[in-house]
């Protein structure tokens, strides 16, 4: 009797000296959503007006470049002749920049968050530059702030108006949910737009 309960004792101290396994904490949902979007359309015209050409590319990722020389896509039209870097004397230019988030689990849209921007260049300079923001969201998505735009004009090569930095952002929430496989996002569109044609754009979700 004595030794079973001695027994029983060293095996409960030994339980409780055991050193104790705490399983990981199996990833949010929150992170499990696939990367965001962003695509790209692309327009290009003359500066008085006639459209050369209009491309739209779509990449799993937040930067894209487009060259001066390729203009993303549309081949310098014939009128306007390079100046041997590939860049382009004058024109204008629309790009609508969006980025969007799905969802993996439903299999639909969350949102999809735009910069929309317009410029023309000629002489070095950039010139007639506007932006605005679009959003389209899902059913459960709500679009709960824009916060104002940054915007400035900044010395790309050499001339204090060479270039054109524009932001748009915003607050996005799960209107429906707060809590499961996202609660919020904060999508941000950046363009810088230049006095040759080319631009860079990024975006986050």
């Amino acid at each position: 009797m004595v030794r079973s309960l001695v027994a029983a004792g060293a095996g409960l101290l030994a339980a409780l000296l055991a050193p104790v396994t705490v399983s990981a904490a199996p990833p949010s949902r929150q992170t499990a959503l696939p990367p965001p979007v962003l695509t790209v359309v692309d327009t290009f015209s003359t500066t008085d007006g006639v459209v050369v050409g209009t491309t739209s590319t779509t990449v799993a990722g937040s930067t894209l470049s487009g060259g001066a020389a390729t203009a993303g896509g549309v081949a310098p039209p014939d009128m306007i002749s390079g100046d041997g870097g590939g860049g382009w004397p004058s024109g204008c230019r629309d790009v609508d920049e969006s980025t969007e988030q799905d969802s993996w689990i439903f299999g639909s849209l969350i949102f999809r968050f735009h910069q929309q921007k317009h410029w023309c260049w000629s002489g070095g300079s950039v010139y007639d530059e506007r932006h605005n923001w679009d959003y389209q969201g899902g059913s459960t998505s709500c679009l709960d702030e824009v916060y104002p735009d940054n915007a400035w004009f900044y010395n790309w090569w050499g001339v204090s108006n060479s270039g054109h930095y524009s932001q748009e952002h915003a607050r996005v929430t799960n209107c429906i949910l707060r809590y499961g496989e996202w609660k919020e996002f904060y999508p941000s569109v950046k363009i810088w737009s230049h006095a040759d044609g080319s631009y860079d754009v990024d975006a986050s979700s």
